[in-house]
């Protein structure tokens, strides 16, 4: 947190995971959360970043289900956007998931399968454009299925800019008045956080505050190391009440 003036602000810092260690563990989540994670499949991901991608998902989600789970544990969605889209939502009309190129792998009302990672780690590329305006809205309306009494927590790990900037904002900014969003900007070799242009836009789709909602990851190796995960998984949870509270 700096101050400008009269006013505090917050200031992007330390973007890169700590040092690992080797065989080092991921952290695990015992907390009770409801968690709706949007896996970027667009083409500007490219088929090995895809590959670095969808492992950091799946660890994530392994250490959410190892920390606990049943009612006082954590609940997990998980969303792939980033597929061929129809002419309707291509055209900028809407559509619903399977127009917009989006699948479900998961849902918050449904106990996770124990082959939830297998699943995940099966899923192709899909190699096409990223609405994610409607990912957005669809994981906003995932949060019916989850807890009253649990916070809802959204995290978006991406690696490019959605087909629509303008409708995007607009659509996180109604999802963060009934969820926290998180963005996991993961960036190409060779670009720096600090200078990423586009790390400006995607601060007013996060969640204060940004030094914990928006985790930007430099190279798609980096995402799916256990220092990356454990960051991830960690700020997913804070603040959240353990199953055993």
């Amino acid at each position: 947190v700096v101050r400008v003036g009269a006013c505090l602000t917050y200031r992007m810092c330390n973007t890169e995971p700590c040092p690992a260690t080797p065989n080092q563990p991921v952290s695990t989540c015992a907390s009770k959360v409801d968690v709706v994670l949007l896996l970027d499949g667009s083409g500007s991901v490219g088929a090995a970043g895809w590959s670095h991608m969808r492992e950091a998902v799946a660890m994530i989600v392994e250490a959410l289900s190892d920390g606990g789970q049943g009612a006082d544990g954590p609940r997990i969605a998980v969303e792939v956007f980033g597929g061929r889209l129809a002419e309707r939502c291509a055209s900028g009309f809407g559509g619903s998931a399977t127009e917009c190129g989006i699948s479900w792998l998961s849902h918050l009302d449904t106990e996770p399968a124990d082959n939830l990672r297998a699943t995940i780690e099966s899923v192709q590329f899909p190699a096409g454009s990223a609405v994610a305006s409607t990912a957005l809205g669809l994981a906003q309306n995932e949060l019916i299925n989850g807890r009253e009494d649990a916070p809802s927590v959204v995290v978006v790990i991406t690696a490019g800019m959605p087909v629509s900037p303008k409708a995007t904002g607009e659509a996180a900014e109604r999802l963060r008045s009934a969820a926290r969003v998180m963005w996991v900007p993961v960036l190409h070799e060779g670009i720096a956080a600090s200078t990423w242009p586009r790390l400006e836009e995607m601060k007013r789709w996060t969640s204060a505050p940004l030094h914990s909602n928006l985790i930007a990851v430099e190279g798609f190796p980096t995402v799916s190391k256990a220092a990356s995960v454990s960051r991830i998984v960690g700020e997913i949870c804070a603040g959240a009440p353990s199953a055993s509270e």
